[in-house]
């Protein structure tokens, strides 16, 4: 897992495939609006975990992005359905 410090670079490196995925608990809509539309025009897939019903990443709150491929996965995980993998050495 690796974090560098502003949410639109981390979603823009899911959008170009350098992450397979990302997930940030607390974000405001400023600070994902432009790697969030990256991560659309990608093909990626982005979801809003927390308020209201609006599913997409354009909003305050919890926020998963992935390549589509884990994206279910990564909500599991992240809304403790799933158990975390075992970490490896």
């Amino acid at each position: 897992m690796r974090c560098y410090g502003s949410a639109a670079l981390d979603l823009c490196f899911v959008a170009c495939g350098r992450f397979d995925g990302y997930w940030e608990a607390k974000v405001n809509p400023w600070d994902c609006l432009a790697g969030g539309l990256c991560v659309i025009e990608g093909w990626g897939k982005s979801h809003r975990l927390s308020g209201g019903t609006d599913s997409s990443i354009f909003g305050k709150g919890r926020i998963i992005a992935s390549n589509g491929h884990i994206h279910q996965e990564m909500i599991d995980v992240v809304n403790g359905s799933k158990s975390r993998p075992a970490a490896t050495s």
